[in-house]
């Protein structure tokens, strides 16, 4: 008896495609910029016929800003699991954020995409909407790691963070270091910010913070 939830082949097949055609127009807008990215391009780098971008996106645009919304989705599906597994696994305050930080520096090819969604926001109204969503899916996910770690206002402290990851992956762009370096630079920071939002009178609070400071006499 056939699965009722598969869906038909060609279906598939052109599931498959699109997301290969946007993948190919991420890969472009990394390296070139926007620009770059016509229909004949986009086929040619996803390996397809070069009427199959014109046969999923009537414009470049529309191409261009599902580009970009795939990207901040892959970024959000990638420090996710990370994130939930560490905070389940409990985990030193260094430990944590050391992994964030190494999560953050991996990809340069996703920062320039990344930032680029956020440039286009700042010059199409119509994109400011899911600019303002991406940010607040990391807001999200910064503030569970805030909340774990016993900050006072974990919600303000998220914000905090996230700027200051952007921050330093903006600046990345501009003078590349190696992934290691980058890290360590970021982890310090990171750890500087979430010390300062749980508070030194507080530490007792935080199991995260007890086990890399050391024991709060009661």
């Amino acid at each position: 008896m056939p699965n009722p939830k598969r869906e038909p082949p060609r279906q598939q097949r052109s599931k498959l495609r699109r997301e290969a055609l946007v993948r190919a127009a991420l890969e472009l807008i990394a390296e070139e910029g926007p620009g770059a990215v016509t229909h004949r391009r986009v086929a040619a780098r996803a390996g397809l016929p070069a009427a199959t971008t014109g046969y999923f996106y009537a414009s470049v645009q529309d191409l261009v800003d599902e580009a970009l919304a795939l990207q901040v989705r892959d970024r959000i599906d990638e420090f996710a699991p990370m994130l939930a597994a560490a905070v389940e696994a409990r985990p030193t305050l260094d430990e944590l954020l050391r992994g964030i930080a190494v999560t953050a520096a991996r990809s340069r090819t996703a920062v320039i995409a990344q930032f680029q969604l956020y440039l286009d926001g700042g010059r199409r109204p119509a994109l400011e909407l899911p600019v303002t969503r991406a940010l607040e899916q990391f807001e999200t996910l910064a503030e569970q790691v805030m909340r774990s770690i016993g900050a006072h206002r974990p919600a303000a402290a998220a914000e905090q963070m996230v700027a200051m990851i952007d921050g330093f992956l903006l600046h990345r762009l501009g003078r590349p270091r190696t992934p290691e370096i980058e890290a360590e630079a970021l982890f310090q920071a990171l750890r500087a910010l979430a010390v300062a939002h749980v508070g030194e009178p507080d530490i007792s609070r935080s199991p995260q913070l007890r086990r890399v400071v050391g024991p709060v006499d009661d």
